[in-house]
Parts: structure tokens; C-alpha cells; sequence
């Protein structure tokens, strides 16, 4: 059992097997004037639910969709329908966000997901669960995810306890992470015993605890916001005059190109047997290397700098992926084959786990504040574009030529990228590391005092602070907006 407190002044966190709630021990009874108590209690538990039902989900989907196609091109099909309305729908979403006001839109997009559940249902009992209808599903659910982009951190942000978004958000992150694990892991058993119709049934069900979290904010008026620019064009010119955020953008697409690897999952799992535990086993093994993470990133704050480490990623990541070659090359031997591929895959996940959650701190650090929301809007598009081209071109590799051809030319260029000259890239990695050292502008936090004093990611760990750590793999699909 995984299980994580998390302290801070005003209220308790207890985390465990993705179940998560405020327990009532305040010192003094909660916040004077915080209406939100009982609204955080509810959303962590309903949050842990959702994603234990989309854990399971995605699981019997991959599954399904491979075994019917015996195509590795159709899995990735799954993360194209999941991912690119988000993009596509961009725009939309902050105009609605506007016009509805976060809480609403927010159940809006959760409702529209759920019902979308009764696609993959009907259709299973009618005996027409084809590869096209649970694609169709999986873009419902994308278009719902896309309209409501922006509501999940904001609606984070504002039920959070004043001056502790922080320790909520790693609650939220740690929450979904087991959620996730536990419930890819149960959603091998449950196809098993129960069939693909009742894995469905429940994903659906699964999402109304949050729906019922969240329900009450809908009555409260919907805040103004000003309007803000994030045009192209100013990402663009920052990325040429700041070489770190260039740096952080080359490296991100490398990590989230690579991490469409996980595509060969189901074509892995039937090379050893047709249980769908098997392919459970191998998914849960990627989401189990990140949960370490946050320890890595502490124990390697101060005694290796950001550019080495995320070059040692790199390494740990090629020669697993080639690991992982060799054992889908063997045949027979089912038992070790699959030992094998999850013993390979844990630190495969760790590692790009690892430099993804690198990238996205010094993103934040090395962004400068004049073009900061437009800069993290477009590094937060990366992986949306760059998971779903990976894996179709690693489907078509796969298809074509062998999966162990496909994770073959994978590690190759993993360790290439590690050789090659960087130029500029290194330039800005040594920028950042820099930056880690001293007040960086822009990365502000409010003292207990009610001052607002410019500081480091050294100083924010030293005073005790959790740093929100990523325990999701980057290469097990997802709805990017229910985790983030």
C-alpha cells in the first residue's frame, strides 16, 4: 500500500490508494472565512475515483482495439483522439471558461465525459464494440476534455487553502498517480472476470463522486476576468532571445517523442498471452517508475546540475528501450519474458518520468514574466502533438517491420541524442542551472507576513515546501486535464 501525508498549517491531506481527504484535526478549527473544507475533501476523493475508472478504461481499450486490429498504428489512434482536441479547441475553451465561469464548465466537461460512456456500453451489448466505436468514444471524451482545458488548474487554484496551492496540488498529483496504478491494475482483473461491458459501466459510474464534489460551486456568480494575449509570436521571440527556453521546448519534444514507445504495449502483451492482466502489468510498470520521482528530484537538487541529469535520463532511457527490444525479440519462455519487460520498462518510465518533471520546473524558472502564460501555454501543447506523431510513426515502424525493429531505432536515437552536439542547448541548461542558484524573476511566493519576495527552487525545498511531484507517465494515455 502507497500512502503520503501531507502537513501544512491549516489542514492535513491523507493520501492513500489514490483515496484522498481533509481530516477535521485542524488546531483551531479551519480558516476563518474559507467556504472550500468540506468542497477539497470531496474533490479528492472524487478525483481519485474518476481516474481509477479512466485507468481502467484505457486499459480494456488498448487491449481491445489491438486485438481486433492486430495493428499498433490503431492503439495509437487512442492518444490522437484523446489528445488533439485539446489543441484544436484551445481558443474555445478559454472563451467559455469566460462565459460560463469555471465550476460550471468544469461539470460541464466531467458530465459530457461520463455520458460519452454509453457509447462503448450500448454497443457491447449489442455485440458491435468495434475498433471505430471505441475510437469515437475516445474522441467524445477528448472534445469534452478540450472544451474544459483551462478549468482544471483553475479550479484547483481556487479551492486550494490561501497560500498553500502547493501541498493541494501535490495531493492532487499523488491522488491521481495511485489512482491511475491501481487502476490499470484492476482493470486487467476486471475485463478478465467480468467482460468489457461492466469495464465500461464502471468507468461511467466511477466519474459521479467528482461530478457531486463540485456540483455545489455552480450556484456561485461567475468571476471577471481580464483579457490576456498569448499570441504565437511572443513565444517565438522568446524562444530565440532566451536560449534555456529553447533549450527546455528541444528537450520536452525529445522526452514526449520518445515516450510514444508505449504504443507497443499491447503488441508486448500478446506476444506473451491473450490475458489482459498482462498488458495491465506492463502499463502499471511505467506509471511505477515515476512514482519515485520526487525523491530523485531532491536527492539530485544541488549535487548534479540540471543539464547532466537530464543527460543521464537519457542513457537510462536508451539502453532500457534496448532492453526492452531484446525481450520482445524472444520467443516462448512466457513467464520470464514478461519479468523481463516490466524489470526494463520500471526504469524506462522513471527516467523520462524524470526529465519531463525536470523540464517542467525550469520551464517555469527559466520563462521570463513578460511572455510567461503564453510560454507555458505552448510547453503544455508539446506533449499533446508530440505523444500522438510518436506513437503513429512508431505504429507504422511496428506494422510494417516488427515492434522490435520499432524499439530498435528508439534507443538508437535516444543514445544519439545524447552524443550530439548541443550547441545552444547547452548554453541554456547552464543558464538555468544558474538561475537555480539565485532570485529568479517571476518565481514569487507569498511570505507569512502577506509579502510577495522573489525566490529560488533551492530556497522553496530548504524552508520545508513540497515540491509537486509528477507521478504519471508521460507515456500512458490519459485526460491530460483531470491529472494535470
Amino acid at each position: 500500500m502507497w500512502h503520503r501525508v501531507v502537513t501544512c498549517k491549516t489542514c492535513h491531506f491523507w493520501v492513500s490508494w489514490g483515496m484522498a481527504e481533509t481530516s477535521s484535526g485542524f488546531t483551531n478549527g479551519p480558516p476563518v472565512g474559507d467556504p472550500y473544507v468540506k468542497t477539497r475533501r470531496n474533490f479528492l476523493v472524487g478525483l481519485a475515483s474518476c481516474v481509477f475508472g479512466w485507468g481502467m478504461t484505457t486499459l480494456a481499450g488498448s487491449f481491445l482495439v489491438y486485438d481486433q486490429t492486430r495493428s499498433v498504428g490503431a492503439v495509437g489512434l487512442i492518444v490522437v483522439c484523446i489528445s488533439l482536441p485539446s489543441v484544436a479547441l484551445a481558443s474555445l475553451s478559454i472563451s467559455l471558461t469566460r462565459k460560463l465561469g469555471v465550476p460550471k464548465l468544469y461539470v460541464l466537461m466531467i458530465v459530457t465525459g461520463s455520458f460519452a460512456y454509453l457509447l462503448p456500453v450500448l454497443l457491447s451489448l449489442f455485440g458491435h464494440l468495434t475498433t471505430a466505436g471505441l475510437l469515437a468514444f475516445f474522441l467524445l471524451n477528448g472534445i469534452s476534455s478540450g472544451l474544459g482545458t483551462p478549468t482544471s488548474s483553475l479550479m484547483r487554484a481556487r479551492i486550494a487553502p490561501k497560500g498553500e496551492v502547493t501541498e493541494f496540488n501535490a495531493a492532487t498529483t499523488r491522488t491521481a498517480s495511485q489512482a491511475t496504478l491501481a487502476g490499470i491494475l484492476v482493470g486487467g482483473v476486471a475485463y478478465s472476470v467480468l467482460g468489457a461491458t461492466w469495464v465500461f459501466v464502471l468507468g461511467g459510474l466511477l466519474w459521479i463522486p467528482l461530478i457531486l464534489a463540485v456540483r455545489p460551486m455552480t450556484k456561485e456568480p461567475v468571476v471577471e476576468t481580464p483579457e490576456e494575449s498569448t499570441r504565437l509570436s511572443d513565444v517565438v521571440a522568446t524562444r530565440r532571445s532566451h536560449p534555456e527556453v529553447l533549450a527546455a521546448f528541444r528537450y520536452a519534444a525529445f522526452v514526449f517523442l520518445i515516450s510514444g514507445y508505449a504504443v507497443t504495449f499491447p503488441a508486448i502483451a500478446s506476444q506473451i498471452g491473450k490475458n489482459p492482466s498482462i498488458l495491465s502489468l506492463l502499463q502499471s510498470a511505467s506509471v511505477l517508475g515515476g512514482l519515485a520521482v520526487v525523491i530523485a528530484v531532491r536527492k539530485i537538487h544541488g549535487r548534479v546540475s540540471w543539464g547532466r541529469a537530464q543527460r543521464v535520463c537519457f542513457l537510462i532511457a536508451g539502453v532500457a528501450m534496448l532492453a526492452l527490444a531484446f525481450v520482445s525479440h524472444r520467443q516462448g519462455h512466457t513467464y520470464w519474458t514478461l519479468t523481463g519487460a516490466v524489470l526494463v520498462i520500471i526504469p524506462i518510465g522513471f527516467a523520462l518520468n524524470l526529465d519531463a518533471s525536470i523540464l517542467n520546473g525550469l520551464i517555469q524558472v527559466g520563462a521570463p514574466a513578460a511572455t510567461r502564460t503564453s510560454v507555458l501555454t505552448v510547453f503544455a501543447i508539446i506533449p499533446m502533438v508530440a505523444i500522438p506523431v510518436s506513437q503513429e510513426l512508431i505504429g507504422v515502424i511496428s506494422d510494417y517491420v516488427s515492434v522490435t525493429a520499432a524499439l530498435l531505432v528508439i534507443g538508437i536515437v535516444t543514445m544519439i541524442i545524447i552524443v550530439i552536439p548541443h550547441g545552444a542547448m547547452r548554453e541554456g541548461f547552464a543558464i538555468i542551472d544558474d538561475s537555480l542558484t539565485s532570485p529568479t524573476p517571476g518565481l514569487v511566493i507569498e511570505t507569512a507576513e502577506g509579502e510577495y519576495v522573489e525566490t529560488t527552487i533551492g530556497q522553496i525545498e530548504d524552508q520545508g515546501q513540497p515540491i509537486a511531484d509528477q507521478g504519471i507517465g508521460p507515456e500512458v494515455p490519459y485526460r491530460p486535464d483531470i491529472e494535470r
